[in-house]
């Protein structure tokens, strides 16, 4: 899907680019993969990062 999804993104207002506050790995991705890709196709559209899953952050299971 990498080859198709930028056709997805002309005209697009807004990125949300959610990740998980207890997924590391889920942040990681999101720097590594998302925000580049959405720089490089659509430099000047604004993103907004969520971040997920706040109540799990202090739940030790």
């Amino acid at each position: 899907y990498d080859r198709l999804r930028p056709l997805s993104y002309p005209q697009t207002d807004v990125f949300l680019v959610c990740f998980s506050v207890v997924s590391p790995s889920s942040f990681e991705n999101v720097r590594e993969k998302w925000v580049p890709e959405i720089s490089h196709h659509c430099a000047k559209t604004p993103f907004l990062l969520v971040g997920t899953q706040i109540d799990l952050r202090e739940d030790p299971n």
